[in-house]
């Protein structure tokens, strides 16, 4: 589908819409390519069969476009128009991937129109999160799959993150589900008939150096920085930045540059019936 589909007649919230981060989204959510390449390969492997896969906050279509080169048929929903727009101008070459602008609680597909779905780096974005995955699970058919990651930073990267909320006055880490909660992710999923599956960790190396990390959060460049106001923003980077310096001296080099990603697929039941 080469057009944009606007199927909200109004901007919804309280979702968190990307508009303004489309100009740096795949600079701050980008993959390694080994890293990309595996993950293609295990979304591959769980939706070979699928006729129809849905991206619940596709974004820019990192994921959906390569995955459908890989044959998947694959339709993305994002509630930014400006991201969809991007991923528009980069698909112009894959014929099996489709956009949409909708928001995730409020899917804009009838019951049981995909084979599966997946989720990245969404959740956390969506208060009602647990409606995310209600409709997720209603727009797949029975037996399908859902995959979901909500993995965010480690180690030293997730450090720098939790003083700076610290720092900017003890702003929450998420609106919606956090990233270091899959344990609330599995309840969610199995109240709605999901039977978890681990899937092997996907590892990659990070080129991001922590100059470039620090500079992002000056610049807000993450949605976890967006609470804050830009005054407030500028004085808690400025604390890291004195913190970091003082800690590692040079900052223009990756630290901990290996990360794993964790993926879980959620199988459904042939027959829907959420648990009592």
């Amino acid at each position: 589908m080469r057009e944009r589909r606007a199927d909200l007649d109004h901007e919804v919230q309280p979702s968190v819409a990307f508009d303004g981060a489309a100009d740096f989204y795949d600079e701050t959510k980008a993959l390694s390519p080994d890293a990309l390449a595996a993950t293609i390969d295990m979304l591959a492997g769980e939706f070979g069969e699928a006729r129809r896969v849905l991206e619940v906050g596709v974004g820019t279509g990192l994921l959906a476009i390569p995955l459908a080169q890989r044959g998947v048929r694959v339709d993305g929903i994002d509630l930014s128009a400006p991201m969809l727009d991007r991923a528009i101008a980069k698909s112009l070459a894959c014929s099996t991937v489709g956009f949409t602008v909708a928001d995730a609680t409020r899917l804009p597909f009838g019951d049981r129109t995909f084979g599966g779905a997946f989720i990245r780096h969404v959740l956390h974005l969506v208060p009602d999160w647990r409606r995310v995955l209600s409709e997720a699970v209603r727009v797949i058919r029975p037996g399908g799959t859902l995959v979901v990651s909500i993995t965010d930073y480690t180690g030293l990267y997730q450090e720098i993150q939790e003083r700076f909320l610290a720092e900017a006055g003890g702003l929450p880490l998420a609106v919606g589900l956090r990233p270091d909660d899959p344990a609330s992710l599995r309840r969610a999923m199995t109240w709605l008939g999901g039977k978890s599956r681990m899937l092997p960790v996907v590892r990659g190396f990070r080129t991001m150096t922590v100059e470039h990390f620090l500079t992002g959060i000056e610049e807000g460049q993450y949605s976890w920085t967006w609470a804050a106001s830009d005054a407030r923003r500028r004085m808690a980077a400025k604390t890291l930045r004195t913190w970091l310096v003082q800690r590692f001296g040079n900052l223009e080099r990756p630290v901990e540059p290996e990360f794993a990603a964790e993926w879980w697929a959620f199988d459904l039941p042939g027959r829907f019936e959420p648990q009592p």
